[in-house]
């Protein structure tokens, strides 16, 4: 995809909510699997694949790894907020 879109990114352990802005900006929502096992969700805009890029490094130098990474759709589309979707806690559940 080129240009802006939105992502939602799932990885593995528990991220600060108020680490926001080394993500650039995407929200960030804690979630805990059955087992009790933490999963951070982030969930934003982003610029370009290069600033996709960056959020996943930022993981990757924090050792989280990552479950997957969604692209929800065009920032053009999405600006209506019609992709907008709610974190689920076991959405993307893994038995690893």
């Amino acid at each position: 995809m080129h240009g802006a879109a939105f992502y939602r990114i799932r990885v593995r352990g528990e991220l600060d909510p108020n680490m926001s802005d080394r993500f650039e900006g995407m929200q960030i929502e804690n979630t805990y699997r059955k087992d009790g096992r933490a999963e951070s969700v982030l969930e934003g805009r982003l610029d370009d694949q290069s600033a996709l890029s960056g959020v996943l490094n930022a993981l990757y130098d924090l050792h989280l790894p990552v479950i997957s990474a969604d692209c929800l759709g065009a920032a053009d589309d999405r600006d209506n907020e019609k992709h907008r979707h709610p974190i689920s806690p076991y959405q993307g559940e893994t038995n690893e």
